[in-house]
This record gives structure tokens, sequence and C-alpha cells, in this order.
């Protein structure tokens, strides 16, 4: 098979698994939700994993690849001590930590290691692939803000207000 192929074969598995999860949060009940993640991340992670291998080309990327990659794990691992063990049922917004310098530090994680990934192939089409999947990550943290504001209401929207959601800074408005 082509490496286009591939790439298209990954794609699709992306865009089914993005599409899908932003309806398991309200849909599924929580045992089912869990299998989804498990059962869709593997297949997503192999499809993308394959790619990555019939693409990639040594260059001199691959380090800063690599640093954006180190720095995707601290951040997801960062996350994790944070959150609540069960934040589906979580009474409170979670405000330590890494969450006091962004929102959604998991999906900036991936969105670090999806840029390492493209830097450590200098392949086109996984750039292609990691650009589509960051879109989708920020389009589902913005799905997820909505649903964190029905949860939590006001408190939510508090920490919205003082919290970025990606970028560990503010931006100034003029």
């Amino acid at each position: 098979m082509s490496n286009l192929i591939y790439f298209l074969i990954a794609l699709a598995i992306m865009i089914v698994f993005f599409f899908i999860d932003a309806v398991s949060h309200q849909k599924f009940k929580k045992k089912t939700n869990l299998l989804f993640h498990i059962l869709g991340i593997t297949i997503l992670v192999i499809s993308f994993a394959i790619l990555i291998i019939k693409e990639f080309k040594l260059s001199v990327l691959i380090y800063p690849g690599i640093a954006f990659i180190i720095t995707s794990i601290v951040l997801t691992y960062l996350s994790y001590i944070h959150i609540k063990k069960d934040f589906l049922t979580a009474k409170k917004v979670t405000k330590s930590g890494i969450y006091t310098k962004v929102r959604h530090p998991m999906y900036l994680g991936l969105i670090l290691l999806y840029i390492g990934i493209s830097l450590l192939t200098s392949s086109l089409l996984v750039s292609i692939y990691s650009i589509i999947g960051i879109l989708f990550i920020v389009w589902q943290a913005f799905n997820e803000e909505k649903y964190l504001i029905k949860r939590f209401g006001k408190e939510y929207l508090n920490y919205k207000r003082d919290v970025p959601m990606l970028v560990p800074f503010k931006l100034k408005r003029r």
C-alpha cells in the first residue's frame, strides 16, 4: 500500500474517533465511554504509528521534535497528577498544579506531541495529519468547555476568565 493510502486510512480513523468522542461524553455510560476511549486511542495510535514509520526521514528537525515530545509527556503526566481519580464525577473544578496555567493541559500535551512527531519525521503527510489532529483537539476543547460550563456553572466561568485555555500565558487585548 502506498503512503497516501495509509495516510487516508489513519485520517479516517482519527476523524471517526473525534466525532464519536464528542458525542460519547453525553450519550454513553461511564464504562462504555472508558472502553471506547481505550479501544479508540489504541487504534488511533497504531494507525498513526504506521504512517510515522512509513514516512520517517532523518533530518536536523529530529532534535526539536524529541524536545516537543518530551515536553508533551511531562505536561500530560503533570495533568494526571492534579486531576481527580474520576474526573467524570468531580464535584468542583480542578484548579491546582498545571491547571493554574492552562485549562486543558492534556490537550496542550497532545498538540505538542503532534508538533513533535511532525518535526521528528519531517514528513509532509505526517504534518498534514498533525495539523488536522490539532484542529480536532482545539474543536474538542471548545466542545468540552460548553459541557464544563453547564456542569460547573459560575465556578467554571470564573476559572475560564482567570486561566488561559491552551497557551500558558494571557494575550493582552487592546
